[in-house]
């Protein structure tokens, strides 16, 4: 596209505005522990109660708890892969943070972040080229319940697990864990862990898969900035908590908190060509492009 690099740059430097300063930091980090701490409680608490309730109520909260594992996973390993989770001044503290939030998805769910991290960052290079882990540039919509479990994957060798993981602390993560788990199968047996933890690990791979797709299906090949757009369909937040639906704006400036990539989304709206914002702004679905 015809002065794609102008029209960058400008919007680049509007997101320099939204940059997170120091004296932000504490705010950003306490707000960010609440709300994992937060999820994880509710998490554990939906796990159990759905054990005890008819059929009806224990299939919505079974739906609920898929969505918050996803919503869980998505703050954790996504802005964590961007050292966006939690933000220090001092550099030794950061590096001591980036090694400890694998403990966060060993306390909900699987995958790890190690794993996320190698996949998520191969994608921001390859953006829908073949090694791009999460291409989805040939994926159709009937299959995207199969994408998040068939998508071929790098090998992950031990030492990257370990040189990205704080072990002391992941240990005793990994065995509250196993110790969920167990207590699942002792109130409910298989059937515990099953409705528990196991069908919503399915329903949030499932958001996950739908989240990549609306992201980058079909938009191979584009000059690779346009290769993801921001999607803001009605119930868009569903599948982009955080403000991860505004997309294109990450993948240009993936330093940027995602609670403001919306601020960036908005200068967009009002200062690009409306042939770049048809391009990268997806407002209404259709399902002709997906099928």
């Amino acid at each position: 596209m015809k002065g794609l690099d102008k029209e960058l740059k400008k919007i680049a430097q509007f997101a320099n505005t939204q940059r997170l300063k120091k004296e932000e930091y504490f705010n950003h980090n306490l707000i960010i522990g609440f709300r994992l701490f937060s999820l994880l409680a509710v998490h554990f608490f939906l796990s159990i109660i759905v054990l005890y309730i008819s059929f009806l109520p224990a299939t919505i909260l079974i739906i609920l708890n898929g969505h918050i594992i996803y919503y869980y996973l998505v703050l954790t390993v996504h802005e964590g892969s961007h050292d966006m989770l939690f933000f220090s001044k001092n550099k030794k503290t950061s590096l001591m943070i980036r090694r400890l939030l694998p403990t966060f998805p060993t306390l909900i769910g699987f995958p790890t972040f190690t794993v996320y991290l190698r996949d998520h960052m191969l994608h921001h290079k390859y953006l829908s080229e073949k090694e791009d882990p999460q291409n989805s540039s040939k994926l159709n919509f009937r299959k995207i319940p199969l994408f998040y479990f068939l998508r071929k994957r790098p090998k992950y060798p031990l030492k990257h697990f370990i040189d990205n993981t704080n072990l002391f602390i992941f240990i005793p993560a990994f065995f509250l864990k196993i110790a969920h788990i167990v207590l699942l199968y002792a109130l409910g047996g298989v059937i515990g862990i099953i409705i528990g933890l196991g069908i919503p690990l399915l329903i949030a791979s499932g958001f996950n898969a739908l989240r990549i797709s609306f992201r980058h299906y079909n938009l191979y090949p584009n000059p690779k900035p346009l290769r993801s757009r921001s999607y803001t369909f009605f119930g868009s937040s569903i599948l982009g908590p955080l403000g991860l639906k505004y997309h294109f704006e990450h993948h240009l400036f993936c330093y940027i908190p995602s609670y403001r990539l919306k601020k960036i989304y908005d200068f967009v709206e009002d200062n690009c060509p409306e042939k770049l914002i048809n391009k990268i702004h997806y407002k209404h679905f259709k399902l002709r492009d997906f099928w």
